[in-house]
C-alpha cells in the first residue's frame, strides 16, 4: 500500500486464502462486498477506520494468497473489528485467513497463558490460521519445528480432515475472547460532536464520515508547507466578522454552521488534545472565543460562562477540522493532477470476472444489466485493480467530490442546529466525554481487578491446602506440629547458623569493633597521683587525720589472685554487709569513703499498704459491680452472721482529709452527679419496633445463613470445591469477619501456615 513520507505502509496485514482454482479478482470483490454490508449494518456513517479502510489486493509472491492491509495508527480496534469481519467470512467461504500486526501473530499474544510450551515466536510462521470460524494452530506432530513451513503446505494441512491441526479450546477461547464484544463495540467506539463548520465542509463530512479522519490525520501530521495553504483558506473560507459567539449576542457570525460530527473516540481524544490555535484568517470573533475556552480549561480565567465555554470548544473544534480538511483538499489536489493511467480489462478478462462473481453469489438476486448490477460490476473493477492504480482512483474520484460541492452547495443535506438554543439542549445532541478524564490509577484499577480476583482465590486455594495438609499430619506429645517444627538447631553447620545470625543482626564492621569504647576512654580525666600509704591506727576511735581514698588504699589489695565467693574487695558486699553493728560499718564506710546508705525506719507496719491496696480494690470491684453502699453492709453483715472471713475496714489518714484531694473521691463525685443526669435505664426485656425494611431484612439474613459470597461460590464451583471444604472456608471467612482488625485465630493460623494474612471482606 503506498503511505505518505516517514509513515509506515501497513501495520496490519491478512492474507486470504482461497481453495485452488479460485478467481482472486472476484474473491476480493467477495470480501470488499462483505466488508460494506458489514459497515452499513452499523447504522447511519457506518464505521470510521481511524486511520483509513482497508485495501484488498493480490500478493506478489504468492499468488493463490489475497492480501488485506491496513494502517492502523495505534487504534487496536480496527484491528480486532477486521478480525471479526475476517471470522465471519471463514464462516461463508472455504477460505483460510492469518492476520499479524506490527508485533507478530497477537493472536497467539492474547492466549499467551493458554499456549503449549513448543510454540515460539521463531517457530509460529503460518502456523495460526482461522477456518471456519475456528483457530487452527498446526502442531509440531503434523509439520516439524525445524522444517520452514509455506502457506500452501499449512493451509492443506488446515483442510485435511486426518490433520488434527485445531487449536486447544483453552487456546481459542483466550483469542477470541475480544471478538464477544462485537459488532456492539464497534458501535461504542464512535463519538458525536458538536462543531462550527463552513456548510461545504459540514456537507461533505456528512457524505463522506471517513473524511474526518483523513482531516484530523492532516492536522496531527501538519508540516510548514502544509500550515501555510490554510492561510488564508482556499476552499473552504470563513466569514470575518468582529463578534464573540457570547451569550449577549443573538447569533455566531452568519457562515459557519452549528452541525453535529462523528468520530471514532481516538480521532476525538486527538483532535482535542492537538495544540493548533486558528489563523487569522478566522477572525477576531473566532480566535477571542478559542482563546477564552482555553483560558478556562488552564483554569486561569474563572469569568469564562457555560455558555461560552460550550461555545468555545465547539469553535476550536471546527476550527481545526476545517483546517485539515482544506489541507486534504490540498492533497487531493496535487495527487489528481499526477495520476497514472487505470488498467484496462480486455473482454475476455472481464467476462471471466463477471463468471467467477456469479458463481461466488456476489451479485445476489441482481438482474443481469440493471443498475445496481453495474453498480456492483463497477465496484468490483475497481476493487480488481492493483494498489497504487486503486489508490490514485481514490484519490481522484474524492477531488471531483469536493470539486462538486464546492461549486453547487446544498444545505439541505446538512443537519443544522440554531445556537440561539439552550446550551443543555445542544449539549444534549453530542456524547460525554466523561471517558477522557478517567484517571490512569482508575484505569489500573479496572485492568487489574480479574487478576486481583484470581490472586484473591489462589491464596485461598493455598490456604485450605494447607489447611488440609496440617489436618491430615501427626502431632506429638506436646501438641500439634507444623512443617517447620521438626527444624533442629543442630542439623545446621557453625557456618549456616553464623549467617542466619548475621541476616538476622546486622554486623558491626571489624575496623569500628572497640571504637567507641576507646573514644570514650580517651575523653576520660586522668587519676590524680598517687600517694604512699599512711599506717592507720588500731583504735577503732574516730579520727580526724586526712583518710586516703578507697581506691588508693585497695590498690596493693587489687593485685592478689581473685579467689571464689565473697571478699574484702567486693565493693557490693561492703555496702550490703548489713550484719555488722553500726559503730563499725560507720568505721568502715569511714576509711573506704563510701556515703552510709539511711537505714529505713521499721516502725510502719508492712501490712499497712497490703491492706490499704484490698480495700482499694473492693471499692473499685463494688464500684464496677453497681452494689451499693446499703448492699454492701448487707453482705458484710451476712458474712459476720456466719462467721465468714470480712475484709477490716482501714482507717487511714488519708480519709480523714477534705474529700475532693482524694481521686477515689474525685470519681465518686462525678459518679454521683452522673446519676442525677443520667437517664433512666432502657428496660433490657423491651423488644425493639424495627420497621418493615430491617425486618425483611433480618429474615433474609436468618434465611441465608452461612454461605459463601457469590465469588467463592463460583470459586467452589469452578474448582470442584467439595461442599465439606467450601463450609469450613465459610466458616473460617465468618470467624475472620468478626475478627474485625484484631488478632484472632484465624489470622494466627494463616500467619502460622505460611500463607500471610487472608484477604479481607470490603467495606459496605
Amino acid at each position: 500500500m503506498p503511505g505518505e513520507e516517514g509513515e509506515e505502509p501497513a501495520m496490519f496485514v491478512a492474507r486470504i486464502v482461497p481453495e485452488p482454482g479460485t478467481d482472486l479478482d472476484a474473491l476480493a470483490a467477495v470480501v470488499q462486498r462483505l466488508l460494506d454490508t458489514h459497515i452499513d449494518a452499523l447504522g447511519i456513517g457506518g464505521y470510521i477506520w481511524d486511520r483509513e479502510a482497508p485495501l484488498l489486493h493480490t500478493d506478489e509472491e504468492h499468488d493463490r494468497v489475497l492480501l488485506l492491509d491496513m494502517r492502523v495508527q495505534g487504534c487496536v480496534n480496527d484491528e480486532w473489528f477486521l478480525v471479526y469481519l475476517l471470522r465471519q467470512l471463514t464462516c461463508d467461504h472455504a477460505v483460510c485467513i492469518s492476520v499479524e500486526d506490527e508485533d507478530g501473530a497477537f493472536l497467539l499474544i492474547e492466549a499467551a497463558d493458554e499456549l503449549p510450551k513448543w510454540v515460539r515466536p521463531e517457530n509460529a510462521t503460518h502456523r495460526v490460521w482461522i477456518q471456519g470460524g475456528a483457530l487452527h494452530l498446526i502442531p509440531p506432530a503434523c509439520a516439524p519445528l525445524d522444517t520452514p513451513l509455506s502457506i500452501t503446505a499449512a493451509t492443506d494441512l488446515v483442510r485435511d480432515p486426518a490433520q488434527h491441526t485445531r487449536a486447544p479450546h483453552e487456546v481459542e477461547q483466550a483469542a477470541f475472547a475480544r471478538l464477544a464484544a462485537y459488532p456492539a463495540q464497534a458501535i461504542d467506539h464512535h463519538h458525536h460532536t458538536l462543531a462550527y463548520l463552513p456548510i461545504t465542509a459540514a456537507q461533505l463530512f456528512a457524505s463522506h464520515p471517513q473524511w474526518v479522519s483523513d482531516a484530523v490525520h492532516m492536522l496531527t501530521t501538519r508540516d510548514v508547507v502544509s500550515t501555510r495553504r490554510t492561510q488564508p483558506h482556499t476552499f473552504f473560507p470563513v466569514a470575518l466578522r468582529d463578534t464573540t459567539v457570547s451569550s449577549s449576542l443573538s447569533a455566531p457570525p452568519p457562515m459557519p454552521v452549528l452541525v453535529r460530527v462523528r468520530m471514532t473516540r481516538h480521532l476525538y481524544a486527538r483532535l482535542c488534545m492537538e495544540r493548533f490555535f486558528p489563523p487569522t484568517s478566522y477572525g477576531h470573533a473566532w480566535l477571542k472565543s478559542v482563546e477564552q475556552y482555553r483560558l478556562a480549561m488552564s483554569s486561569q480565567d474563572a469569568q469564562v460562562s457555560e455558555h461560552d465555554q460550550y461555545h468555545g470548544r465547539w469553535l476550536d473544534l471546527g476550527a481545526k477540522l476545517t483546517s485539515g480538511l482544506e489541507m486534504w483538499a490540498h492533497h487531493l489536489q496535487a495527487h489528481a493532477v499526477r495520476q497514472s493511467p487505470h488498467r484496462s480489462f480486455t473482454p475476455e478478462e472481464r467476462a471471466r470476472l463477471v463468471a467467477s462473481l456469479t458463481r461466488m453469489g456476489y451479485f445476489g438476486n441482481e438482474i443481469p444489466g440493471s443498475a445496481q448490477w453495474q453498480a456492483l460490476e463497477a465496484q468490483a473493477l475497481h476493487v480488481a485493480a492493483p494498489p497504487s492504480e486503486c489508490h490514485a482512483r481514490d484519490l481522484t474520484q474524492a477531488w471531483h467530490c469536493v470539486q462538486q460541492v464546492l461549486q453547487v452547495p446544498d444545505d439541505a443535506r446538512v443537519d443544522t442546529l440554531s445556537p440561539k438554543c439552550d446550551v443543555a439542549k445542544l449539549h444534549s445532541h453530542e456524547d460525554s466525554d466523561a471517558w477522557m478524564s478517567e484517571a490512569p490509577e482508575d484505569v489500573e484499577a479496572l485492568l487489574s481487578q480479574p487478576s486481583a480476583e484470581d490472586a484473591t482465590m489462589d491464596k485461598f486455594q493455598l490456604f485450605m491446602n494447607k489447611m488440609q495438609t496440617f489436618i491430615d499430619s501427626q502431632g506429638d506429645m506436646e501438641g500439634a506440629l507444623f512443617e517447620d517444627d521438626d527444624w533442629d538447631d543442630t542439623d545446621s553447620s557453625d557456618d549456616e547458623r553464623e549467617q542466619r545470625m548475621q541476616r538476622l543482626v546486622e554486623p558491626v564492621p571489624a575496623n569500628e569493633w572497640g571504637a567507641q569504647n576507646a573514644a570514650k576512654a580517651s575523653d576520660l580525666t586522668p587519676h590524680a597521683p598517687r600517694l604512699a600509704p599512711e599506717s592507720v591506727p588500731a583504735s577503732r576511735e574516730p579520727t580526724t587525720e586526712r583518710v586516703v581514698p578507697s581506691s588508693q588504699r585497695l590498690e596493693g589489695l587489687s593485685r592478689l589472685e581473685p579467689l571464689e565467693g565473697d571478699s574484702d574487695t567486693d565493693r557490693e558486699s561492703l555496702l550490703g554487709d548489713d550484719d555488722d553493728a553500726p559503730d563499725e560499718r560507720a568505721e568502715r564506710h569511714s576509711l573506704l569513703d563510701i556515703q552510709a546508705t539511711p537505714v529505713p525506719d521499721d516502725t510502719e507496719t508492712a501490712d499497712g499498704p497490703n491492706e490499704q491496696d484490698m480495700d482499694d480494690f473492693l471499692s473499685f470491684t463494688r464500684r464496677t459491680l453497681g452494689i451499693t453502699e446499703a448492699q454492701y453492709a448487707d453482705i458484710l453483715k451476712e458474712r459476720r452472721e456466719r462467721g465468714a472471713y470480712v475484709p477490716p475496714t482501714i482507717v487511714s489518714a488519708d480519709s480523714k482529709k477534705p474529700p475532693f484531694e482524694r481521686l477515689d473521691a474525685v470519681l465518686d463525685a462525678m459518679e454521683q452527679e452522673l446519676a442525677h443526669v443520667r437517664p433512666e435505664p432502657m428496660d433490657e426485656e423491651a423488644t425493639p419496633v424495627l420497621d418493615d425494611q430491617e425486618t425483611e431484612l433480618l429474615q433474609h439474613l436468618l434465611a441465608s445463613g452461612m454461605s459463601l459470597p457469590d465469588s467463592l461460590q463460583r470459586f467452589a464451583t469452578e474448582y470442584n470445591v467439595a461442599e465439606a471444604d467450601a463450609t469450613m472456608l465459610s466458616d473460617f471467612l465468618t470467624s475472620l469477619s468478626e475478627q474485625g482488625d484484631r488478632p484472632g485465630p484465624v489470622g494466627t493460623l494463616s500467619a502460622r501456615l505460611g500463607v500471610g494474612s487472608l484477604p479481607r471482606a470490603a467495606p459496605p
